[in-house]
């Protein structure tokens, strides 16, 4: 099937420009079905491999060994065979299963660090909220203030007018008094 599909491969790669669309359709056709027939068999064949019991190597090289003989030698070569493929399987699994624990493990220690960035970027945020409320604050008395002090400067100002309105009125009252006419 993966000579099938590389000739496929080659043949598209070459002649693509020269085909026509249809004969180019049913070559890609082609090509997409063979790959999933090597996928089927991929899967079947794992399938089956994984499948295959202890119990059912043993009793498979004990079939074997009751053939007697030359063949028996053959016999527990195979079943050592298969003992020994099945161990190999059982060997890959676990380290699989050890190097899945492991990075479990290390998602789960991320995540925490991820949380506990998060928490503090939630606090830090609700500082700045704070603060930001706390400037709001600041700005609205300052200007309350402002006003403030613009209205009294504002009532200064009339008074000192009004005094030097006084005094005006008094140096020329005192000018005309004692000026004689």
């Amino acid at each position: 099937i993966d000579t099938n599909i590389s000739a496929l491969d080659l043949e598209l790669r070459c002649i693509a420009s020269s085909l026509k669309p249809s004969y180019r359709s049913s070559l890609l056709a082609q090509r997409q079905q063979k790959q999933q027939q090597a996928a089927a068999l991929g899967r079947a064949y794992e399938d089956a491999v994984l499948s295959i019991t202890t119990e059912e190597l043993l009793a498979y090289g004990a079939a074997a060994d009751e053939g007697g003989g030359h063949e028996a030698l053959g016999g527990e070569h195979m079943r050592q065979t298969l003992v020994q493929a099945g161990d190999e399987i059982q060997d890959k699994t676990e380290a699989s299963i050890n190097r899945t624990k492991h990075m479990v493990g290390e998602m789960e220690e991320m995540g925490a660090q991820i949380l506990t960035k998060m928490d503090e970027q939630t606090e830090q945020l609700r500082k700045a909220n704070q603060d930001l409320d706390d400037a709001h604050y600041n700005v609205d008395r300052a200007k309350k203030t402002a006003i403030t002090l613009a209205k009294n400067a504002a009532g200064d100002r009339f008074s000192q007018c009004l005094c030097l309105f006084i005094f005006l009125f008094l140096v020329i009252a005192i000018v005309l008094v004692c000026v004689p006419r």
